[in-house]
């Protein structure tokens, strides 16, 4: 059994990624904690290739952070299992999968890809600039005030 840790680093001493989408590496451990090899991520190598290429060298387990949408359809089509530990040293969250505390995961923690998520704001940002009634869009200071807009720009900056 070899298991595949994301991580920010590429040795036992460097952190678990976050994010499963933010790791610059990939460690390839035994269970006695003897690393195997030590991927480092490019865009040039995609990451289904590299779940593909560890799941012929008999890895069967990746701990990582928290992991989108797109992630775990890779890492399910290769009937890898997930584990999350982010933010863990590497060797203590090995330590910890071996033990059985950490949390084996049936589904992403991440709904969302970061690309999502920007369209998602872009389209708030873009609904919240419209006029409710006109469908015309604002200018930048037209908040109204009792007092009126002027007192507004009038005031603006001077930490009133």
């Amino acid at each position: 059994m070899q298991i595949l840790i994301a991580a920010e680093g590429n040795t036992l001493e460097s952190r678990v990624a976050r994010k499963f989408s933010r790791a610059t590496f990939f460690l390839e451990v035994t269970p006695d904690a003897r690393p195997v090899r030590s991927i480092a991520y490019t865009a040039r190598v995609p990451k289904p290739t590299i779940f593909r290429n560890a799941a012929e060298r008999g890895v069967d387990t990746i701990i990582a952070g928290h992991i989108g949408v797109h992630a775990w359809s890779s890492i399910a089509a290769h009937r890898l299992r997930v584990v999350l530990a982010p933010g863990l040293p590497v060797r203590e969250a090995l330590m910890r999968f071996l033990e059985g505390s950490l949390t084996v995961l049936d589904a992403p923690t991440i709904e969302q890809s970061l690309g999502e998520q920007e369209n998602i704001r872009m389209q708030k940002r873009q609904t919240h600039t419209q006029h409710p009634g006109g469908g015309k869009e604002r200018p930048p200071f037209s908040v109204s005030t009792p007092r009126g807009r002027h007192h507004l720009q009038q005031f603006a900056g001077r930490g009133h």
